[in-house]
């Protein structure tokens, strides 16, 4: 058997969700090696539909009290979460790079061009910017932990981390 590919960050899921991990992860130390795992052939597929198509980012509630009552199985838990990264953050995550958005009438916020494949496009950017390496394709069969490290093992190959996301 051939060794696991090493890695620092391995993040299972190439959703809005798993990039957002790991751009963020790559902004706060950019000398991580990270990778994404996806076991479909498409990335973002749910982004490129929420929305009607024109992806719906988050809310304009910029407060975290008002902003966690509409998650009533999780209220508690996120408003902590929301006081250290809320909507307000988001909105500056994206204009940030370069990606302006817009609050419709009932305070849900998109893109300005009204295309979902702009968040695609800069997830899929700041990936590779940050060399983010993809593995689409590549379901995780089982995850183990080996003294320190994690090992994934998936479809095509077995890879190796300290952390997992």
């Amino acid at each position: 058997m051939a060794s696991p590919l090493s890695f620092d960050l391995i993040v299972i899921g190439g959703g809005a969700a798993g990039f957002f991990g790991a751009i963020n992860a790559a902004q706060q130390n950019p000398s991580l090696k990270i990778l994404i795992l996806e076991k479909s052939p498409k990335l973002l597929s749910k982004v490129k539909v929420s929305g009607g198509g024109r992806c719906n980012v988050t809310h304009h509630c910029f407060e975290p009290t008002p902003l966690s009552k509409h998650y009533p199985r999780g209220q508690k838990e996120l408003k902590t979460i929301f006081r250290s990264f809320d909507a307000k953050s988001t909105v500056a995550w994206f204009a940030d790079l370069g990606v302006e958005l817009k609050k419709e009438d009932d305070g849900r916020m998109f893109p300005v061009t009204n295309d979902s494949q702009t968040i695609i496009d800069c997830f899929l950017s700041e990936a590779h910017r940050h060399r983010i390496r993809i593995e689409m394709s590549c379901g995780v069969e089982r995850a183990e932990k080996v003294g320190d490290n994690f090992l994934i093992h998936t479809s095509h190959q077995t890879f190796e981390s300290k952390k997992v996301l």
